[in-house]
Formats: C-alpha cells, structure tokens, sequence
C-alpha cells in the first residue's frame, strides 16, 4: 500500500488500451477515430490479423467474439472475419459506455492499404450510413486487387 499520496486509479478504457498494447501483436485504429470524424458516443476500432491464438487471447482479456447480427448487420468489409468487442463503463464518454471492438482480418496488409487509400481520397467515411460505408470498402479492396 502506498501510504501519504493517492494513486489515480486508471479508468477501464485506460486498462484495455494498456492490455492491448501488452500483447505481442499489431493493432491498427480504424473507424471514425482512424477517420477523423468521432462523435461524443465513438466506440474505439481496431483491427489485426485474424490467428486463434488472437482469438484465444482476446477472449482471456473478456472480448465477446459477435455475431454478425449484432455487428449492427454485418461486417463492413469482406476481409474481416470476424469482430470481438469489449464493453466498458467509462464515465468520461456520453452515454457512461464505451466499446472496444476488433476487427480480425483475413488479410492484413490488403486492410491496410484499403484503408489508408481510404483516408488519401478525402470521404469522411463514418458519416455515411453502414451500406454505404459497405459499398465504400467493397471498392477501396477491388481497386487493390484490379491494380495487381
């Protein structure tokens, strides 16, 4: 016990970062904060390359591997396999929760090059609705593959 000072306890969302960053595997930030566009209610998106033993880690850290129908429909893009979330309470955020979620991608490095033309063109992407945003991705990964 530390005696004569106190000791900011680290917020939940604080904690998950800090569990993510320990383990030995790259997480890349997508969705409106990767975008640039968040909003007071923005969840936290990350994405990485889909293993079972990421799987197996993000499932010891508390991740509830979703269904797609409660992926709010479906994933965004057809490289994502799969999508675990972490819920939080955070009393910073405007609604008193946050979100984890992380995207495990078959593809890594196509998602990042998607991505990142996603970004070069200027589309605030998260401002669409999620078919449009579908559609958005769906081009972005066949223009990687036409330019193969």
């Amino acid at each position: 016990m530390l005696q004569g000072m106190q000791v900011k306890k680290a917020s939940q969302l604080d904690q998950a970062l800090t569990d993510l960053e320990s383990l030995n595997h790259s997480f890349y930030l997508t969705g409106s904060r990767f975008f640039g566009n968040t909003r007071p209610d923005s969840d936290y998106d990350f994405f990485t390359q889909d293993t079972l033993s990421i799987r197996t880690l993000l499932t010891q850290l508390g991740y509830e591997k979703l269904s797609w129908y409660s992926y709010e429909g479906g994933p965004l893009d057809a490289n994502c396999a799969v999508v675990y979330r972490k819920y939080l309470d955070d009393e910073n955020s405007f609604y008193g929760t946050m979100n984890i979620d992380i995207q495990l991608q078959k593809d890594i490095d196509k998602k990042i090059r998607a991505q990142d033309e996603l970004k070069k063109s200027g589309i605030l992407l998260y401002e669409h609705n999620k078919v449009t945003v579908h559609m958005l991705w769906t081009l972005a990964y066949d223009l990687l593959d036409c330019s193969q």
